[in-house]
């Protein structure tokens, strides 16, 4: 899918094209269109010229459009409250924004997220703006062809990239047990990002934001000044502010002219108006939280003339650098290491929420009615796709392993019955093949049918009777009718019912072989006896013999 992010500010379009999937968000494009200085056209008409200027150069087909409204038309509050549930929150923030806000509730439009818990509650960050500038906005998008699904603002954009980012967190060295030991410590930073009409004050410790300020002043307001004091149009006094300005710092002994230090004293008194409002936000900070601030980071473009920064560190008295980003988030931009890059820190702020490599849940005007506030489960679907993601696959294998597993078991379950229906066979050959087939299929029935035949042979072993014509039967008469005082050994017997089909013994000789022939004869149990003499062997003389018994000789 993808998203179209724009920043809308009053000197140009700022537009980031990302496309997301399942395995990942790739960056596509990024586009900066100047919104035209033409007098003739009222500010609302400018930026739709410059919106259809946009779209003529550049080719988007989003899926998804997010529009970071002008932090100018909004006001932000840091609330703490005692309990964590967003229900309670929900329910308590309109008492403490109408005690804060000098609207009536039905009058503004405010969204809200939670930014840290606390021990016994939570601090909810609140951005509000009036319902009359936000439909006035909307309508005005709508004209030129832009309906957004998400609105953002600024400040929440750069929470988020502060988030991400983690700045402030120093390595520092401490005396401990006499030795010296290096130790991570975090302190509160800020990012200002200055634009044209705006100044945008966050602050953050370890990513967690904790003031915010938006301020109406910005490079347009120096500019102004020049173009005032100099008689000269709009865009000749940008350019003169960025190439040929200068600001000569306190200390500095070089030689220059009247008109430089003329021009200097200028660009001093208009960036003053702005260092005094950012001066008193950091003061406001420090009396709150009782701490001082370790660094500031400068964003956006109405900074760029020559020596502001470093008049920003005289008059601040802070380490002060340009904010860079793009070798953190792993993305080399087209004009990265340029002044141009720091104008897409919203966009690349809310992209980084976006792919979820911030824990900040983020702001939306745009919610539907009736859906829960920042923290909705798109969002938190958003957040853990990759591990749905890998939930997903892991269900999948899962779901293979189970049919293989299937499968294997079915297999070793044929050859199972397979086996089980040969023993079978062999165990009660006796059986037709539908006997055999009823035992195969009810296990209960092979246990009476085992038990019958156990029975039958412990009965015959102890001398009780059998049913006639067994193979026990035969076997018992042919014991029965050996004399005890010859010794005879049975090697092999082939017993098949009422019939001997074969007997192989040996006998000591020749003399103890017909003595018990004829005692097979004169026990009229056998008839039909035929006997083979084989080989003298060590084991004695080899005989077989073969006969039938008689149903009727045990009665």
């Amino acid at each position: 899918m993808k998203v179209l992010v724009l920043d809308i500010g009053s000197y140009s379009i700022k537009a980031l094209y990302f496309e997301k999937s399942y395995s990942g968000h790739k960056l596509l494009s990024f586009s900066n269109t100047i919104i035209p200085d033409d007098s003739k056209l009222s500010a609302s008409e400018r930026i739709l010229e410059a919106i259809r200027v946009m779209k003529s150069e550049q080719k988007y087909e989003p899926a998804e459009t997010v529009l970071i409204y002008p932090s100018e038309k909004t006001t932000t509050r840091f609330f703490t409250l005692p309990f964590k549930d967003n229900k309670r929150i929900s329910m308590a923030l309109p008492l403490e924004i109408e005690e804060q806000m000098p609207f009536e509730l039905e009058d503004i439009l405010y969204e809200w997220q939670v930014v840290e818990y606390l021990d016994k509650g939570s601090r909810v960050f609140v951005t509000v703006t009036r319902k009359e500038d936000f439909n006035s906005y909307m309508e005005l998008l709508k004209n030129a062809g832009i309906e957004p699904d998400v609105v953002t603002t600024g400040t929440d954009a750069l929470f988020s990239l502060g988030s991400f980012l983690k700045l402030g967190k120093e390595i520092i060295e401490v005396e401990q047990d006499g030795k010296s030991q290096k130790q991570i410590e975090s302190h509160p930073v800020v990012i200002i990002d200055m634009g044209s009409t705006k100044t945008n004050v966050v602050l953050s410790r370890n990513g967690i934001p904790e003031y915010a300020r938006v301020i109406n002043y910005g490079g347009e307001h120096i500019t102004k000044k020049i173009m005032e004091y100099y008689d000269l149009p709009y865009q000749q006094a940008e350019t003169s502010k960025i190439d040929v300005g200068y600001i000569i710092l306190d200390g500095d002994t070089s030689n220059y002219t009247k008109e430089q230090i003329s021009f200097s004293t200028i660009l001093k008194e208009a960036s003053d108006l702005v260092i005094r409002d950012i001066n008193q936000t950091l003061a406001s900070y420090r009396s709150e939280k009782k701490d001082h601030i370790s660094r500031c980071f400068l964003a956006g473009a109405g900074w760029q003339t020559r020596n502001f920064k470093e008049y920003m560190i005289q008059e601040l008295k802070l380490n002060i650098q340009p904010l860079e980003f793009h070798q953190s988030i792993g993305i080399k931009l087209p004009f990265s290491g340029t002044p141009d890059e720091l104008k897409f820190c919203n966009t690349i702020g809310y992209f980084l929420r976006y792919a979820g490599k911030t824990p900040l849940k983020g702001l939306n005007f745009k919610k539907e009615k009736g859906s829960s506030s920042s923290g909705d489960a798109s969002e938190f679907v958003r957040l853990f796709r990759p591990t749905i993601r890998n939930f997903i696959i892991a269900f999948v294998f899962f779901m293979f392993y189970l049919f293989a597993h299937s499968m294997l078991l079915n297999r070793i379950q044929e050859r199972y019955n397979v086996d089980v229906e040969q023993k079978l066979k062999e165990a009660f050959p006796d059986k037709d093949k539908r006997a055999q087939k009823n035992l195969l299929d009810n296990y209960p029935k092979i246990v009476r049918e085992a038990r019958t035949r156990l029975k039958s042979q412990k009965a015959l072993l102890e001398g009780s009777s059998v049913k006639e014509g067994s193979s026990l039967s035969v076997l018992s008469s042919l014991s029965a009718n050996i004399d005890q005082s010859n010794k005879v050994d049975f090697v092999d017997l082939d017993i098949q019912k009422s019939e001997l089909k074969s007997a192989k013994f040996y006998t000591p000789n020749k003399e103890t072989a017909d003595n018990l022939i004829k005692g097979l004869e004169l026990s009229k149990v056998f008839k039909d006896i035929k006997v083979k003499e084989g080989k003298t062997t060590a084991n004695g003389v080899e005989l077989e013999l073969s006969s039938l018994y008689k149903e009727d000789g045990n009665k």
